[in-house]
């Protein structure tokens, strides 16, 4: 082949190895831009599963900013959001830079561990201090260190364990105060065999929340609905059991018994065993037909069973019937002229005169006062708020009635204010300070009533009374979730507690497993028959076993991906 030829053909092959050449880099490029969209893809990915709880917590502050008291703070909670936000940006770009990894066709982003990991917690510090800073300001927030110290005074928990370690019996313990101390004090248990009435938690009872609210018509003294406080009601004190009160001021049919420095114990033998049997049994029908304050001082009468309660032979309807109206027979309605209207820009105290009983006795020429313990006035108004975004407070006899302002996160809804106030002798003025604000009362009802004889003895007469047979606690046996002990019953009837209901509750007598009831409307209870008995209460915490089996599977999941991780790398 002649050089001519030779020459003429050789740009045609150098055109095929340009041409293959520009289509292998071509080729290149397409994959390389494959390469890079995937990882942004990932990238994309990775920073939005990173960001996306720090985003939806500033979107869920600026949605409930005005909820509660978190309207208060809503501004300085989202700063702190923002810049936690901020900061872990940085933490993404800065502190852990990424390292490409590829393998196949996969590619993974690996993230090294930054020594400097730790600057995550500066802002975070930060604002702990701003908000602490921000929020203690306030005059109503910061806990004086006087009345913390008094709060925690050792000689309360000398005083109470003395008096709860001393009863044989199932009595309540209890310690009674200021607002402010009643407060401080909620789910305070200074002793193991110290017994409350009080409750501060959002997984309380439903039944004995009810109970306290509505159909028994508690005063409820604190902004927050779950705040169930000691009460200051002596039917209660009496209905719950609350043998001992440890207060500083004398304490309404309660004697003194102990004292140290400012502080005194007070101990009450009218009042009800936490658990007794009766056959004095009412059925639910004719207790609602029961109203304020009757409703009240019938608990101290008979015991509330169900619609098919068993009631003796003994106790026919026409018994039960004449027993309800000695209830009524010993309260007496009274007229005591409240203000209409209240506007005022600070509290306001006033003393409203009491018709005296003798009065009362000459007027209607029926009223009974004979016998009884201590005289009380029940006092119940409806309350409207005219000025919603503001508390409105009442104190009867230094006890306190409050609506939250409509706005706040735990509105406690009280709009019907109830009073059980003790009154001495020959008292014929009530003390009455209407907090500041605007509202309106109505529908106000008074009344005046003496509590019965409640002390438990061994005599007949207690075989017609309530409590006839007292239940007598093992106290080796009881502990944690359980009661044991005996009990004597007279008359075959029910068992009755101040436990409140719960469908876990195992009970048996004799061994024998006896179903639960519901008695008084929210309290555990159940039928019994005449005899020596031996009882026992089991709480079974709902959920435990399955509990448990998640507790053993999550452990087991995270043994898998220990070792799962450790095989990946």
């Amino acid at each position: 082949m002649n050089r001519r030829v030779w020459n003429r053909q050789r740009p045609a092959k150098d055109q095929v190895v340009l041409e293959s050449f520009g289509a292998a880099r071509i080729g290149n490029k397409a994959a390389e831009a494959e390469r890079i969209w995937e990882e942004k893809k990932i990238r994309i990915w990775v920073w939005l599963k990173a960001l996306s709880p720090y985003i939806i917590t500033v979107i869920l502050l600026y949605v409930c900013r005005r909820q509660g008291e978190a309207g208060q703070y809503w501004k300085l909670i989202v700063q702190d959001a923002l810049l936690t936000l901020i900061c872990f940006i940085c933490y993404l770009t800065v502190v852990l830079p990424a390292q490409r990894r590829f393998k196949e066709d996969n590619i993974e982003i690996e993230y090294k561990s930054g020594k400097r990991s730790f600057l995550l917690l500066i802002p975070t510090v930060l604002m702990l201090f701003a908000f602490d800073y921000a929020y203690c300001i306030q005059e109503d927030r910061p806990v004086n260190r006087d009345f913390y110290e008094e709060a925690a005074d050792e000689d309360i928990g000398e005083l109470i364990t003395k008096a709860a370690q001393g009863e044989k019996g199932l009595y309540r313990t209890e310690q009674l105060g200021t607002d402010e101390e009643n407060a401080a004090n909620l789910n305070r248990v200074w002793d193991m065999d110290q017994y409350l009435t009080t409750v501060y938690s959002s997984s309380y009872n439903e039944d004995y929340r009810r109970f306290r609210e509505e159909t028994f018509g508690l005063e409820e003294p604190f902004r927050n609905y779950l705040m169930m406080s000691a009460a200051r009601n002596p039917v209660y004190q009496r209905f719950m059991g609350v043998k001992y009160v440890l207060s500083k001021e004398a304490v309404p049919e309660y004697e003194l018994i102990e004292s140290k420095g400012s502080w005194k114990v007070y101990q009450s033998d009218q009042v009800s065993p936490a658990a007794y049997a009766t056959d004095r049994v009412i059925t639910e029908e004719d207790y609602g037909e029961l109203e304020f304050p009757y409703n009240q001082l019938a608990l101290l009468e008979y015991a509330v069973a169900g619609e098919n309660a068993d009631v003796s032979a003994e106790r026919r309807t026409d018994d039960i019937s004449a027993d309800i109206k000695s209830v009524k027979g010993a309260v007496e309605q009274i007229n005591v002229e409240l203000p209409g209207m209240v506007a005022e820009e600070e509290n306001k105290k006033v003393y409203i005169g009491l018709p005296s009983l003798t009065d009362r006795v000459s007027a209607e020429g029926e009223a009974d006062v004979s016998g009884g313990g201590a005289r009380v006035l029940f006092l119940r108004f409806r309350v409207e708020n005219l000025r919603p975004r503001e508390d409105v407070s009442v104190w009867v006899e230094g006890i306190r009635n409050k609506l939250t302002a409509r706005s706040h996160f735990y509105y406690n809804g009280n709009t019907e204010f109830t009073y059980a106030a003790p009154l001495e002798e020959g008292q014929e003025s009530i003390e009455i300070i209407f907090g500041k604000g605007k509202y309106k009362i109505t529908d106000a009802e008074a009344f005046t009533g003496l509590l019965p004889e409640g002390k438990i003895d061994k005599t007949e007469n207690q075989k017609e009374r309530l409590y006839q047979s007292v239940f007598q606690i093992d106290r080796k046996q009881t502990g944690g979730k359980r009661i044991e002990g005996t009990i004597d019953v007279k008359r075959p009837g029910y068992f009755v507690t101040t436990i409140p209901y719960d469908e876990n509750f195992e009970i048996r007598a004799d061994g024998r497993q006896i179903q639960a009831e519901k008695v008084n409307t929210a309290f555990l209870g159940f039928k019994i028959g005449a005899g020596k008995h031996k009882v026992q209460i089991v709480y079974h915490a709902p959920g435990v076993k399955v509990g448990k089996i998640m507790s053993v599977m999550g452990l087991l999941l995270f043994v898998f991906l220990c070792r799962l991780q450790r095989r990946r790398y």
